[in-house]
């Protein structure tokens, strides 16, 4: 398994890293990345070479990748309180605001200022 990429341009980017690093280390496996016409790749090409083989994309990822991940856990943590939102599930009233509150602002975490590189998760009540 490759531990690093090369590019023709000489910077080499560590996979555990998640970064360029300044030298490649002793006994790594590396190659130079090929984009889809079989030539070797520049940034971009590295960049579509991690997102397709799953690699964390570190200081590599883009504004889309985090709203992407952002959205994702949004979503999981609205799943994780739908049994509560059914109204017959007994909760007493006031209880029963709160958790429409709290999924009501993860239903707006999109719109905060910061998004999606900084967000203020709202607390479950």
């Amino acid at each position: 398994m490759y531990t690093h990429y090369k590019l023709d341009d000489g910077r080499i980017w560590s996979i555990a890293d998640g970064r360029f690093v300044p030298a490649m280390p002793d006994g790594a496996e590396w190659q130079m990345p090929r984009g889809e016409d079989g030539k070797t790749a520049d940034e971009d090409g590295l960049y579509f070479c991690l997102k397709s083989f799953g690699y964390p994309l570190g200081d590599m990822a883009k504004t889309s990748d985090y709203a992407a991940e952002a959205r994702e856990k949004r979503n999981q943590l609205i799943a994780e309180t739908d049994f509560m939102a059914m109204p017959d599930y007994p909760l007493d009233d006031e209880k029963k605001v709160a958790v429409l509150a709290y999924r009501q602002a993860l239903r707006d975490v999109p719109e905060q200022a910061g998004f999606p590189r900084q967000i203020d998760w709202p607390t479950k009540p």
